[in-house]
């Protein structure tokens, strides 16, 4: 493959670095947004535009306040351009000197100053005063600077209080954008930690720089003294290099003036051992290297960068994921909460009803006399039966405080710093949050976790996401305080005794008839008997992997809830009705079939209710930040995988 079209190709993988990390910025916290946001900047204003135009290479003059800074920009500039003050912060803005016919080429000009991340239109400086004001770049024409070069003076980076420092941010920024940077330090700044600090991430923050010493000191100091300061200064800068001195284009001195200092003489400026004049190095570098060496280091950092933010964002998903299943999972808890109670009472008075509506007319006069008899030695009785739910109101009211109490049970459990859940690992619906804890907990993600505990269920520990703590705890704050009493109404509505139901008991009622021989039709007693049982209300449920044995019980297998597996529910049955085998199995079915209808016609709409009032609120956020950046995650992934292919290839 040919230069071009390798260019070409590289060109469009960065591009869509570019797009598809813009959009990702949500999912990475304010430090983690700043870094990743540096590199996209650097890829967006250099890498990207010198893919396909040259451009002179950036030469940036840094350092603390009154270092020298200006004073050896202008020695190396060959003029008094920049201006020369005693007083620490004078230098608030970038002054370019540049080759005058780099400064007639308007593209040239335009990606030069494109390359500091300004778009507004480079000015040429008029007196030395404007380098006082913040503001935009300006420059100087400069016919002693080569055209391949642009040498910058920068503002310095330590003048300030503590650490508020009023040019800090505009020199880090020009200082990301530079290839080589000529560091002056004094006896007073060469081993203070906060000025090496951020050289050292300066040179090094997103690819390696080639740097520059310069010692402004007195003339006095021996060479092996400056040098061993010097020393200092690049051990501190490369602290992970073998050999700190390989890491330096040149080592100079600057020998301290009044003269130079008034402005009525140059700067004495020395290599410290063999080598070239200060601006003989400067004017004499291989550009073409350096901005290739540069560059190369730039992408490789770049690309490591892009795969920890891959790798970031991926987690950051999981997280969210997590968060998401498992509030839906207590979503599903709660429905149970608020069902657990099946009205069954109404339910078999109403199979009664319907029965005896379905009798002969001789069948009904000749039961009247008993079931008249059983209301009156149940009103005289000393022995009372516990309270039934053997009305709508009644029921109502249980379904009621079932219902209010599993809301609070799960308004509780939102508001803890993480949530604890139970789930089937088997199954198909918590596969996701399954996978996601997995994945948090084997990298080590703090708070989260995920552990067998039997019977195919897993217990979950997951926190709130860290993106959204802040906005999750005042959602859950307005959720709690917010006045439920009208859709908690709704849901009572919903669970109580409806049509459908009273249908689907016509319907056994008329199908169980049907199917009775004729012997059992004479045996009309049975259907007596289950008008005077007394109302039941027992129904509990439980989820498990296998059907229990219930007794005197009835288990109806329930559709599955998210995150529960298969779910019974254990129906009370009177141990002793006087019923043969085949009629009690009759009821039983009966009653089992009733429930699964009525629980699966109930679950939806209640889950529905809840989801809208309060879970949906709580992963708003969390389903919009899963689903917007989905896409820009895959090409992302997919552009950094072509760039190493391309590397790859290369090779």
């Amino acid at each position: 493959m040919n230069e071009k079209v390798i260019t070409v190709e590289l060109e469009q993988a960065f591009h869509r670095i570019v797009e598809a990390s813009e959009k990702l910025y949500p999912l990475f916290l304010d430090d983690e947004r700043r870094d990743f946001s540096s590199a996209v900047d650097l890829l967006t204003h250099k890498v990207i535009p010198l893919l396909r135009h040259e451009c002179p290479i950036l030469v940036a003059v840094t350092g603390g306040g009154s270092v020298g800074k200006s004073t050896l920009f202008n020695f190396i500039a060959g003029g008094k351009y920049s201006g020369v003050k005693s007083r620490a912060g004078y230098t608030r803005r970038t002054l370019a000197a540049i080759h005058p016919s780099v400064v007639c080429d308007k593209a040239r000009m335009g990606l030069l100053f494109d390359l500091f991340k300004k778009n507004a239109l480079p000015v040429p400086i008029k007196m030395p005063d404007e380098m006082l004001a913040p503001g935009e770049p300006l420059y100087v024409e400069s016919p002693k600077i080569p055209e391949q070069i642009a040498v910058l003076d920068t503002p310095d980076f330590d003048t300030g209080d503590k650490d508020e420092f009023a040019n800090r941010d505009a020199a880090e920024e020009i200082l990301a954008s530079s290839d080589v940077l000529v560091y002056l330090f004094t006896n007073q700044t060469y081993n203070n930690k906060a000025n090496t600090d951020f050289v050292r991430k300066a040179i090094s923050g997103i690819g390696r720089r080639k740097v520059v010493l310069v010692y402004r000191c007195s003339a006095a100091y021996p060479d092996d003294e400056v040098l061993e300061h010097v020393y200092t200064v690049l051990r501190n800068i490369f602290p992970d290099s073998t050999d700190p001195r390989l890491e330096a284009l040149g080592l100079y001195r600057m020998d301290e003036s009044d003269a130079v200092v008034k402005g009525e003489a140059d700067p004495t400026i020395r290599p410290l051992g063999e080598g070239p004049d200060m601006v003989g190095l400067i004017t004499g570098l291989d550009v073409v290297e350096a901005r290739r060496a540069c560059l190369r280091s730039q992408c490789a950092a770049i690309m490591a960068k892009m795969n920890d933010a891959i790798e970031k964002a991926v987690l950051r998903r999981w997280e969210l994921v997590a968060y998401r299943d498992s509030v839906k999972v207590l979503s599903s808890h709660a429905v149970l909460g608020g069902l657990k109670n099946f009205p069954q009472g109404l339910v078999m008075e109403k199979f009664a009803e319907c029965w005896r509506a379905s009798q002969p007319t001789l069948v009904r006069v000749a039961h009247w006399p008993g079931r008249k008899l059983t209301q009156l030695v149940d009103f005289f009785s000393k022995k009372r039966e516990p309270v039934q739910l053997s009305s709508s109101e009644e029921y109502k009211k249980k379904f009621l405080e079932d219902f209010r109490d599993s809301i609070a049970k799960l308004l509780s459990k939102l508001s803890q710093p993480a949530l604890s859940v139970e789930v089937s690992s088997a199954s198909a619906e918590t596969q996701g949050l399954c996978v996601a804890l997995q994945n948090l907990v084997s990298q080590h993600v703090k708070d989260y976790g995920f552990s067998s505990s039997g019977k195919g269920k897993a217990e979950c520990s997951v926190p709130k996401p860290s993106l959204l703590k802040t906005t999750l705890e005042n959602e859950i704050q307005e959720i709690t305080s917010h006045n439920k009493e009208e859709w908690i109404g709704r849901a009572a509505s919903i669970a109580c005794l409806d049509t459908d139901l009273v249908k689907d008991i016509n319907d056994l009622v008329h199908d169980t008839r049907n199917k009775l021989s004729f012997w059992e039709k004479s045996k009309e007693g049975f259907w007596a008997t289950v008008a005077m049982l007394p109302p039941i209300a027992a129904v509990t449920w439980t989820f498990c992997t296998y059907e229990p044995v219930v007794g005197t019980g009835v288990a109806a297998h329930l559709s599955a809830l998210f995150g529960l597996g298969d779910l019974w529910a254990t129906l009370a049955i009177p141990a002793s009705l006087g019923l043969d085998v085949a009629n009690k199995r009759f009821l039983e079915d009966g009653l089992k079939g009733l429930y699964e209808k009525w629980f699966d016609r109930k679950r939806e709409p209640i889950l529905k209710l809840i989801e809208e009032n309060v879970t949906d609120r709580c992963i708003r956020d969390c389903v919009s930040l899963l689903e917007t950046t989905e896409a820009p995650l895959s090409r992302l992934r997919e552009a950094v995988k072509n760039i190493r292919n391309r590397e790859g290839r290369a090779e």
